[in-house]
């Protein structure tokens, strides 16, 4: 006997359960070596078990040692070489190469064994020695009967294939390895196990097209020239399902506006074969709410709620109710339609009347004055040049603030919608501001920053507002006077950036802007300290050219 424990620090585990062991001081019996096996298929009273000579071997020459017609009255006699020393073997039978299913577990003590198989069906055995102290010995290698036909071998579709249904169902193909010296096969397909169709082929290829969804198994037998069936081969299993569906894209005239009344939009996926119905998802911001219909046909109505874009997808429903996956989804536009033009008006003159004769009297309609949401708005296409000027006040946060005027050249580069704009801006100012030196009193610098930025501005409700930011060059010419000295001046160059925003409003064929800078600029010398930090509000116009 044998146990172990663990080692544990300041504690001693318990043993484990003892376990029995046999210690071997002699080899163990040797394995016989397996014969090929002799199938006899006997017209008459075959020799007795034990009986052999000219007769017995001129009976196995005559019916052969490799028949394999394995009718109900074949015997086949296994055999085995002697072990010396070795009078008593172990003798197993099976189904299976694994020993598992076992036909015959029988001990003899001859070296050979005469076997009536119960099925015409390969069966493998094997043999192991015992000797006097009723040791046994290890298997011997096994080796195979083949009885009969061989069942074939499955090789398409693959177990638990899926086959999907498109706009039309598929036709099935299945595959078997058909062995040899077999001149026919048989497919036999079965729906949630009941049989369904017999497939004959005499080329190991067999088709089959099915009504729709289904869940199916299938398995093969092949057949020799003389009609002997083989086994049946294992079974496969085999479903057939809708396809994802696919949404299609919008198929109506593009660009779509939100007029009034809005328009109805039908939305379309990709018909199934075999499906009863389909859900259909439509998502956006064009709708206030999201819908998910079920309808029969791969189509549905939507109506609109307001400009946006709409998203739709689907998925198709089975005589189950099996749903498969939801599609990818396809989008649309719903654009907001353009500024309404008045339509012209038709004068009609009336024909020349004589001197004599009195105008007709007509009844003066009245007047109605238009509301402001009736009144026609005409698009003006604006200029992509601009030039204009801003006067405001500059403050560095350490003196009073000064006055700020600059002139300003733009020109728009971008625009995506109508309204929203990306523009590039050149703009040379004029500020002062005071500034410290190293001899002791504040100096008074002059700047005359030069800006190249970019500028956007977007519709938002009766003003638009705008964005800049830029990069910034100076001239700063510092001067510092002093009582009864000469004044002391120094001009430098300065970089720095600018950053700004504000709002916009059209006024009188230009734009009026009301913007807030902040302005980063900063240099030195021995002598001074430039700063053009600061901020700066400005009232500004620009016409466009």
């Amino acid at each position: 006997l044998w146990r172990v424990r663990g080692a544990v620090v300041g504690r001693a585990p318990p043993f484990s359960e003892p376990i029995p062991f046999r210690l071997i001081v002699e080899p163990l019996p040797e394995a016989p070596k397996l014969f090929d096996p002799e199938i006899e298929v006997p017209k008459s009273k075959p020799p007795d078990r034990g009986e052999q000579g000219l007769l017995d071997w001129g009976w196995r020459l005559l019916w052969g040692v490799a028949h394999a017609a394995a009718a109900s009255n074949a015997v086949v006699t296994l055999r085995w070489s002697p072990v010396p020393g070795i009078n008593r073997f172990e003798l197993q039978i099976a189904e299976d190469a694994a020993f598992t299913k076992l036909v015959v577990t029988d001990k003899v003590t001859a070296v050979f064994y005469r076997f009536t198989p119960p099925q015409a069906r390969p069966y493998y055995w094997r043999v192991r020695s015992i000797d006097v102290k009723e040791r046994t010995g290890l298997w011997s290698a096994s080796k195979t009967v083949e009885l009969g036909v061989h069942a074939p071998t499955l090789q398409e579709p693959a177990d638990d294939a899926r086959v999907d249904i498109g706009a039309s169902v598929p036709e099935l193909t299945f595959v078997v390895s058909q062995p040899k010296n077999t001149a026919r096969c048989e497919v036999q397909l079965y729906e949630e196990g009941k049989p369904l169709a017999t497939l004959a082929t005499e080329s190991g290829r067999a088709t089959f097209k099915p009504a729709g969804v289904a869940r199916l198994s299938w398995q093969a037998r092949c057949a020799d020239s003389a009609g002997q069936w083989s086994l049946w081969s294992t079974s496969r299993a085999l479903e057939v399902r809708l396809g994802v569906p696919r949404a299609l894209p919008y198929e109506g005239h593009t660009p779509v506006l939100f007029t009034s009344p809005p328009p109805q939009l039908t939305l379309i996926c990709r018909r199934l074969a075999s499906a009863v119905g389909y859900n259909l998802s439509i998502t956006g911001d064009a709708l206030k709410k999201a819908l998910e219909l079920q309808t029969e046909a791969p189509k549905a109505q939507v109506i609109p709620e307001q400009p946006g874009m709409l998203q739709w997808r689907c998925r198709a429903i089975d005589a189950k109710g099996t749903r498969t996956a939801w599609s990818d989804p396809q989008s649309l536009a719903i654009d907001a339609p353009p500024p309404a033009v008045p339509e012209a008006v038709t004068v009609v003159v009336p024909p020349p009347v004589s001197r004599d004769a009195k105008p007709p009297v007509t009844p003066t309609p009245p007047v109605v004055e238009p509301t402001p949401a009736q009144k026609p708005t005409i698009p003006v296409r604006r200029s992509p040049l601009r030039v204009g000027g801003a006067l405001g006040v500059f403050t560095d946060f350490a003196s009073t603030g000064s006055l700020h005027a600059a002139f300003e050249v733009g020109y728009d580069l971008w625009q995506p919608r109508p309204s929203w704009q990306l523009s590039v801006v050149g703009r040379l100012g004029y500020y002062q501001a005071t500034i410290g030196s190293a001899v002791g009193p504040d100096a008074t610098q002059h700047t005359v920053p030069l800006t190249l930025g970019a500028q956007g501005h977007w519709p938002f409700s009766s003003v638009t507002p705008v964005v800049e930011v830029g990069l910034v060059t100076a001239l700063m010419h510092a001067r510092l006077t002093r009582s009864g000295a000469a004044a002391l001046t120094r001009t430098r160059v300065g970089l720095g950036a600018e950053l700004g925003g504000g709002v916009l409003r059209d006024f009188a064929g230009g734009d009026l802007v009301l913007m807030l800078r902040v302005q980063w600029l900063h240099s030195s010398d021995a002598l001074f300290d430039y700063d053009g930090t600061g901020l700066s509000p400005t009232v500004e116009y620009r016409l466009r050219l």
